[in-house]
């Protein structure tokens, strides 16, 4: 299988080879799709194992406020009255 350039597949196009063309063609974009995949890899690869940003998650302080539910608000009572539910249905 030939090598083929941009000049091949315009020689080709004006020779009026449309077989040819299209197996020129395949070749040129199929090179430039694996070389583009192989650039997006390298970046992607940067970006997993590359340097970690200066603000790490395990600094980040939450507040007990940012996890409740705004529906609903539950005390220490709550779960003692769901718990003798339970103990009452298991004894019956």
């Amino acid at each position: 299988m030939p090598d083929y350039n941009t000049f091949d597949l315009i020689d080709l196009t004006v020779d009026e080879k449309p077989a040819e063309v299209s197996v020129a063609f395949d070749e040129l974009i199929g090179q430039r799709i694996v070389d583009i995949i192989a650039q997006k890899k390298v970046e992607v690869a940067q970006q997993m194992f590359g340097p970690q940003d200066s603000e790490d998650d395990d600094d980040i302080e939450y507040e007990d406020d940012e996890f409740e539910d705004e529906d609903e608000d539950y005390d220490d009572s709550d779960l003692e009255d769901l718990d003798s539910e339970e103990e009452e249905d298991e004894n019956s």
